[in-house]
């Protein structure tokens, strides 16, 4: 009889243990582990049926938007090169192709540092936006295959440069346009959107090379969504991978029809992916009509 009345308190130590390491187990996984594989899963995910039909044509409607940008700064002239946003050409006439992209990525009011106090803020003095195709050279790659020094000036010279032709005023939708003599393919817009569950392939910029991530439509419904400039659009949730140099790229069905574009995304504490958010087609149209009105 003692000796099991001196058992018990270390049967109950014993479980008492078991389950803070059980609960420590578990808020680790929901923590880091599960948002680690899930990120890995989105990024990695592949539909072979759609890659089959992702061939250089639709890819070749999907551009990368690039800045070239002048400031002066206590007299001294600084010359830089933004990989800033991507786009896709939904139509073109005798003269020109137009590209849609994200409002905020071309039309935006930030500053790049905060000043310390009695600091002369840089003042741009020239800016462009240059459009470069799908397998355009990166800097690095083009000064490796020229003979001489290029520079970023010359460098710019091997692309189309892009002027805004429309900013919407009630969504994060914006209209480039350009003029090429080379020839750039451009993809149809979907009569409808995505709906849950529909699969998607989202299109963007990484470091000036485009990349590609599949996914899936994961909200049921239409949600809110705010740029950190503070764009508010009606937006649908995926889970395709998506980075920043997304923003204003084409998110495509399996038709590979433009069912949407990137505007933005979410992450978790440490910066994981959790969701990408596409402004939907009928906006899309919505706001070419309108432009089309101008």
């Amino acid at each position: 009889m003692n000796k099991k009345i001196m058992e018990t308190p270390k049967r109950g130590k014993s479980i008492f243990v078991a389950s803070v390491v059980a609960v420590v187990i578990f808020v680790a996984a929901v923590l880091f582990i599960i948002p680690t594989v899930y990120e890995n899963c989105c990024k990695t995910r592949v539909y072979s049926d759609l890659e089959e039909k992702l061939d250089d044509t639709v890819l070749s409607a999907n551009v990368t938007i690039m800045l070239y940008e002048e400031t002066v700064e206590e007299n001294i002239t600084s010359v830089d090169l933004f990989y800033t946003a991507t786009g896709v050409i939904f139509d073109f006439d005798e003269q020109y192709y137009y590209v849609l992209t994200a409002a905020h990525v071309v039309d935006s009011d930030d500053t790049s540092d905060t000043l310390s106090e009695g600091t002369e803020a840089a003042e741009t003095i020239h800016s462009y936006y240059y459009i470069l195709n799908s397998d355009a050279p990166s800097l690095s790659e083009a000064r490796e295959a020229s003979e001489s020094f290029l520079s970023l000036e010359e460098y710019c010279t091997w692309f189309p440069v892009a002027e805004i032709e429309y900013i919407s005023e009630n969504s994060d939708i914006a209209i480039l346009k350009f003029h090429s003599d080379e020839e750039f393919m451009s993809l149809d817009l979907s009569s409808i959107d995505p709906g849950y569950g529909d699969r998607i392939i989202a299109i963007g910029e990484n470091q000036s090379v485009l990349e590609y991530h599949y996914g899936k439509i994961t909200s049921k419904n239409l949600k809110m969504f705010e740029t950190d400039d503070g764009r508010k659009d009606q937006v649908l949730y995926t889970n395709a991978y998506v980075i920043p140099g997304f923003s204003g790229g084409a998110v495509l069905n399996e038709n590979m029809e433009i069912a949407g574009i990137t505007v933005g995304g979410g992450a978790d504490f440490r910066g994981r992916f959790r969701y990408g958010a596409l402004i939907p087609v009928s906006t899309i149209t919505e706001e070419i009509e309108s432009w089309k009105a101008q």
